[in-house]
């Protein structure tokens, strides 16, 4: 595996922090610290802490457009071969999320900071609850429209079913949990699908 250069260091070092502390209650010294080198070479990379943030924003709302990008390509022939397997791309595409290690931390800092700060706030509203509620939405449409989900359903109220649990559990993770351990990951997945199933299983025509 490639080693990281200073930049990348200085950018998993601050997400570490910020995930753990909350943005406000880190400082560019105790990243410094946490890579091993000076305060002031820090800024050879980043102007200020702001900045630090804002790469890391800037980095996963990429990371999500990318997995916005792939479900648009997928939606249509998935949904025209075999419908009712369609979720199992949202439930896989979830997991790979939950196995990576800087989205976590970014979950657990959306979870410390959203209060403190309007921006994190907008983007945890927009990028993990305002868009996969509207594809979902799309989705339990689509299923109506082809006479697999019985007609009397609301759209968004399933996606929010489907959508709502798993988010729950990711919570509670971090709530008991100052890691993620792969039990407790592997008993979201599982929780997950049950609940997928439930739902599926009593609205289906």
């Amino acid at each position: 595996m490639e080693e990281k250069n200073t930049k990348e260091k200085i950018f998993d070092a601050s997400l570490e922090l910020f995930s753990q502390k909350g943005f406000n209650n880190t400082s560019v010294r105790e990243i410094a610290r946490e890579v091993g080198i000076k305060e002031s070479s820090i800024y050879n990379h980043y102007s200020s802490k702001q900045a630090i943030m804002d790469i890391i924003l800037k980095t996963f709302e990429d990371y999500f457009n990318s997995f916005d990008e792939n479900k648009n390509h997928q939606m249509d022939e998935l949904l025209d071969s075999d419908p009712m397997l369609f979720y199992r791309m949202g439930s896989e595409m979830f997991r790979q999320q939950l196995r990576n290690e800087r989205i976590m931390k970014l979950f657990r800092f959306f979870f410390i900071q959203m209060y403190q700060d309007e921006m994190i706030a907008d983007f945890f509203h927009k990028h993990i609850l305002e868009e996969p509620l509207e594809f979902w939405t799309s989705i339990f449409s689509r299923l109506i429209e082809k006479g697999l989900i019985r007609k009397e359903f609301d759209p968004a109220v399933l996606a929010r079913e489907y959508y709502a649990y798993p988010m729950f559990l990711l919570m509670e993770i971090f709530i008991q949990n100052n890691s993620f351990p792969d039990d407790e990951l592997d008993r979201l997945f599982e929780d997950a699908e049950q609940h997928v199933e439930f739902i599926l299983g009593a609205v289906r025509v």
